[in-house]
């Protein structure tokens, strides 16, 4: 590969590093509109872990399977906040 190739590969590798930053943002922030809390709130991010280090896929079924609402519940409680 030459010097010219490789800046190319490093150019749309920044590229999509900040688009997968952009995503996990409006993750979150999806998250936190369903939910009343962020992911990291209650101790459940996971989900949102295996897109930070790129090794999984997480489904809103599983989320939803696997979250406490119990957690969201207690930390808008001790926060000030009801669901």
């Amino acid at each position: 590969m030459t010097n010219k190739n490789y800046n190319k590969l490093l150019r749309k590798l920044a590229t999509a590093n900040k688009t997968k930053s952009k995503l996990l943002t409006e993750a979150e922030e999806e998250f936190k509109r369903r939910y009343k809390v962020y992911p990291s709130d209650i101790d459940f991010d996971w989900w949102i872990d295996q897109y930070h280090y790129g090794t999984g896929y997480c489904s809103i079924e599983d989320i939803d399977a696997n979250l406490d609402k119990n957690d969201i519940k207690k930390y808008l409680e001790k926060n000030g906040s009801t669901v």
